[in-house]
């Protein structure tokens, strides 16, 4: 499916600059949609270089790091509530302890 070349700067226009860094990071545009790309990047003044990539990177990783602890924690409140509620403290510890083991897989 042809898009055009007018489709392309709207969604270009409106993408958030972390997803249009990670984009251009992972060189996911078509022949026809990498010059817009590169204008629109221009345009706003991005900084694509490998030092900026790379703190995109790392941020990313930040992020999911947060979301796992967040993970485990919301895991450690369900397995502790469960636990006070069904008086199973052994069969409890054992499922938390499963569920945290295999958030770290």
């Amino acid at each position: 499916m042809d898009v055009s070349t007018e489709t392309l700067r709207k969604s270009f226009r409106e993408m958030p600059d972390n997803q249009l860094v990670k984009r251009w990071r992972d060189q996911s545009f078509t022949e026809d949609a990498l010059p817009i790309a590169k204008a629109e990047i221009e345009a706003r003044g991005l900084d694509v270089s490998t030092a900026a990539i790379d703190r995109v990177r790392e941020e990313e990783r930040e992020q999911d790091q947060a979301i796992r602890r967040r993970q485990v924690g919301y895991a450690k409140e369900i397995g502790l509530s469960f636990l006070v509620r069904s008086g199973l403290v052994g069969a409890g510890i054992l499922i938390l302890l499963g569920i945290v083991l295999s958030l770290f897989r």
